[in-house]
C-alpha cells in the first residue's frame, strides 16, 4: 500500500470555528468542530480527507503528502478557510 507513509503531516491545532450542524448551531466540542472541517474538505473536492483523530490530548488530522500536494486540497482549503484549524470564531 503506497500512501506516502513516512511523509505524513500532522495538523494538531484545535479548531476554533466550524460550519453549522443540522440544528443550525456551531459544533460545541473540538472533535465536532474538526469533524465539520473534514466534511467541508470532502464536500469541496478532497474525498480522501480523513476524519479527525484524538491523540495526545488534542484533535488533529493525519494527512498524506498526496492529499497535501493535490490541487483539490488547495481549493478546498480556501473554501473552508473560515472553519480552518486555529481560526477564531
Amino acid at each position: 500500500m503506497n500512501d506516502d507513509t513516512g511523509q505524513r503531516s500532522h495538523l494538531r491545532p484545535l479548531l476554533a470555528a466550524a460550519c453549522g450542524n443540522s440544528s443550525g448551531s456551531a459544533p460545541s466540542t473540538p472533535h465536532a468542530k474538526a469533524l465539520a472541517y473534514s466534511q467541508c474538505m470532502r464536500a469541496n473536492g478532497v474525498p480522501r480527507f480523513p476524519d479527525p483523530s484524538t491523540s495526545g490530548g488534542g484533535v488533529g488530522f493525519d494527512l498524506s503528502q498526496s492529499i497535501l500536494s493535490s490541487p483539490q486540497f488547495s481549493s478546498a482549503k480556501q473554501a473552508c478557510q473560515s472553519q480552518a484549524p486555529g481560526r477564531a470564531g
